[in-house]
């Protein structure tokens, strides 16, 4: 409760010992491109069920950290999806004596993310781009090529991590600027994602709502 509070006054969420969590605004991701922006949300996603002849020793986390560090294009992904949801400028990858980890900046600040807390980042990311999890569906990215990229690297285009899809986000932006009272076409794009599309769906909500009412107004 106290994270979607968060979200929806557009303030970052601290992941402790790692840094800020940027929940980005809308113009930052049409200025970063949409399917980009898919691009990072599949690296971040990842897990093994999508991963021919993986090896059944490795976590989902174990199998990023090596495909990051065997594979430079895919690793760039994904520590460019690191880097703007954090709004960091460096990232790496390393090990020590207990454990693998990323790190930002300099690995002496020690500022890592591990196995634990970045499944704590991808919850958090799933609550601000309400995407839903569920082990029956598929990963199906709102953008094509977003599936074409890890698809590349994976070579496995049937199983890749599921985002739940409803409305692109043209028409969603499109709606809430040209239906919502507060909102306009020159104002919307300073949302957060979060905060859009929790403003779609409290106004499917609230439309409900009154629907309802003068159904029952009008006695039927």
């Amino acid at each position: 409760m106290d994270i979607e509070l968060k979200l929806l006054a557009g303030l970052p969420v601290e992941i402790k010992g790692v840094g800020l969590f940027h929940n980005p605004k809308i113009r930052e991701i049409i200025d970063l491109g949409e399917s980009k922006y898919n691009y990072y949300l599949s690296s971040i996603f990842l897990s093994r069920k999508q991963v021919q002849n993986a090896d059944e020793n490795l976590n989902d986390f174990e199998l990023l950290f090596a495909i990051c560090y065997h594979n430079k294009e895919f690793q760039e992904i994904f520590f460019n999806a690191l880097k703007f949801f954090f709004k960091e400028e460096d990232v790496g990858l390393d090990t020590d004596n207990q454990s693998i980890f990323f790190y930002f900046g300099e690995k002496k600040e020690n500022r890592r993310i591990t196995q634990d807390n970045f499944d704590e980042i991808k919850k958090l990311i799933r609550v601000a781009n309400f995407l839903e999890e569920s082990e029956k569906e598929e990963f199906n990215p709102i953008n094509e090529k977003a599936k074409e990229i890890i698809a590349k690297f994976l070579k496995n285009k049937e199983k890749l991590p599921k985002i739940k899809e409803k409305m692109n986000l043209h028409s969603i932006l499109s709606g809430i600027a040209w239906k919502s009272k507060n909102l306009n076409i020159f104002n919307v794009f300073d949302l957060t994602l979060y905060q859009l599309y929790d403003g779609f769906y409290r106004m499917d909500v609230i439309d409900y709502y009154q629907s309802t009412i003068q159904g029952l107004n009008a006695g039927d």
